[in-house]
């Protein structure tokens, strides 16, 4: 069970470096992770699903230049990892799972934006190679950094995982999937949030375009 969920979490890490720390391939998204973690782990349905709900919600947060954004990455691989590694595939276990991950979503993000703060020494070190003429260092210095950025995520993916998947399993005890709830129904109005959400980003692009289009400035 170790050896398999540090592969899907070695993995996982690496996918949260796109568009925070290298390249804009896009293969962060929620929808990409919760898909991939699904054919990991043997159900690219659920994966997908939680992904594509998760996408909707945040399909608005884009990674541009240094904005500090939400851990989208971590919120769709902790929900779909706590779902299959327990074996609990109704809707009420997936509404659990995402209700958990949020929380923890934020405290990878308040992890990021610790590890963000400590880039000013590397940059430093390269702007002190730079004056020397050492241009040949600042491939090794950003290598590293980049190293030991997938090493402190992986860290935090794999205490996460482990520890949700403990309150997971007390939650379920504490609020039996039995309960009067209709979880088919809030998971339902969940992706109408999203749906909502994803139309007003296009309304709202779509208008600006109008406007520049036809010369109107505010």
């Amino acid at each position: 069970m170790f050896v398999e969920a540090l592969g899907i979490t070695a993995i996982a890490a690496f996918l949260h470096l796109d568009g925070s720390y290298f390249g804009q391939l896009m293969i962060g998204r929620p929808i990409v992770v919760g898909t991939l973690v699904g054919i990991l782990m043997g159900d690219i349905v659920i994966g997908a699903k939680l992904g594509l709900a998760i996408e909707l919600i945040w399909i608005n947060v884009i990674p541009i230049g240094t904005t500090f954004l939400p851990d989208v990455t971590g919120i769709a691989f902790f929900s779909v990892f706590w779902i299959l590694s327990n074996g609990k595939l109704d809707t009420g276990n997936c509404l659990y799972a995402l209700a958990l991950a949020l929380p923890f979503g934020i405290l990878s993000q308040q992890i990021d934006y610790w590890v963000r703060k400590q880039n000013s020494r590397y940059v430093q070190r390269v702007e002190q190679h730079v004056n020397n003429g050492e241009f040949s260092y600042i491939g090794v210095l950003i290598t590293h950094h980049l190293f030991w950025l997938y090493i402190i995520r992986l860290i935090t993916y794999l205490g996460i995982i482990f520890a949700g998947k403990y309150l997971l399993t007390l939650i379920h005890s504490l609020l039996p999937i039995t309960c009067s709830v209709n979880y088919d129904t809030v998971f339902q109005l969940f992706i109408l949030l999203g749906l909502a959400v994803t139309f007003n980003m296009f309304i709202e692009g779509r208008a600006g375009f109008i406007d520049k289009l036809l010369g109107r400035t505010n």
